[in-house]
């Protein structure tokens, strides 16, 4: 069993293959996007939030020059489209994943999962969710797979405090245990 007071990268490797296998999480973080130009600097999502938020923004220019069922109908998707892809969306759909596996065999370590938001402290961090896990004994850690928009490579911060400061980070692919 992984030293209980620490995350390893065993117990990450079990959290990010768990999130890697759900079938919603793999529609909102596809294999293949445009948006991952974005991702060493952590703002692959954000480019994402951008163009969702133009395209609504294209759908109710066009929806006014239609009746107001069809346009009503055209804004309604592509915002309920936009929201799910938001960090918000992302976040909660990850933490899901990770409750209903918490405390199941293998996952004997993980004690929950949530979403944890970043109010700005400096003008270099945005307003930001991403997902907290929890393990034994109530060490909690945040994952990040909106920055990246990468099942495999999320942005990994070894505690809230640390995510809302947007610093120190480290990339699944770097990742070996904290200890």
């Amino acid at each position: 069993m992984a030293n209980p007071y620490t995350l390893t990268r065993e117990m990450a490797d079990k959290i990010v293959a768990a999130v890697r296998s759900d079938a919603e999480c793999k529609k909102l973080l596809p294999g293949t996007t445009a948006f991952r130009f974005f991702a060493p600097i952590g703002h692959a999502g954000t480019a994402r939030n951008f163009t969702n938020a133009f395209l609504i923004s294209v759908a109710q220019i066009k929806g006014r020059f239609q009746s107001e069922a069809v346009g009503r109908r055209t804004v309604n998707d592509r915002t309920d489209e936009g929201d799910a892809e938001a960090c918000t969306g992302v976040a909660t759909a990850t933490a899901r994943v990770l409750n209903k596996l918490a405390g199941q065999p293998g996952f004997e370590f993980l004690l929950g999962a949530g979403p944890q938001d970043r109010l700005p402290s400096d003008p270099m961090n945005d307003f930001h969710t991403a997902t907290q896990v929890t393990v034994t004994p109530g060490k909690a850690y945040v994952f990040d797979w909106h920055a990246t928009l990468s099942l495999d490579c999320p942005l990994i911060f070894p505690s809230p405090t640390a995510f809302k400061a947007g610093r120190p980070v480290v990339r699944y692919t770097h990742f070996w245990g904290w200890t």
